[in-house]
């Protein structure tokens, strides 16, 4: 159904994406912090505003699936990582926190 170039160029786009992804992996790997995720830490305020937050808005009515993954994402931010001290360590959620340890 396709051309032969066609099909090759659709092949090494796949490949090229898949290495790009596992050679990233693998750098983070190298270079991470060890015990923790390595993220920045997080500001004290979020940034954004009110154009972010009007986006994320109209996006949610638009799309309900999106709305509701992310009122998963946040519960489960909320009420399960933050409560749990290894998972917050790792994932840099609280500085105070890691500074003590």
């Amino acid at each position: 159904m396709f051309g032969l170039a066609n099909q090759i160029l659709g092949t090494l786009t796949a490949l090229f994406l898949i290495i790009l992804s596992v050679s990233g992996i693998v750098m983070w790997w190298k270079r991470r912090p060890a015990g923790v995720l390595g993220a920045p830490v997080p500001l004290n305020r979020p940034r954004g505003g009110a154009a972010l937050f009007t986006t994320v808005l109209l996006l949610a009515i638009y799309m309900p699936m999106f709305a509701l993954t992310l009122v998963l994402v946040l519960v489960v931010e909320a009420f399960c990582l933050r409560r749990l001290k290894a998972v917050n360590r790792w994932l840099g959620l609280r500085p105070d926190e890691m500074a003590s340890a």
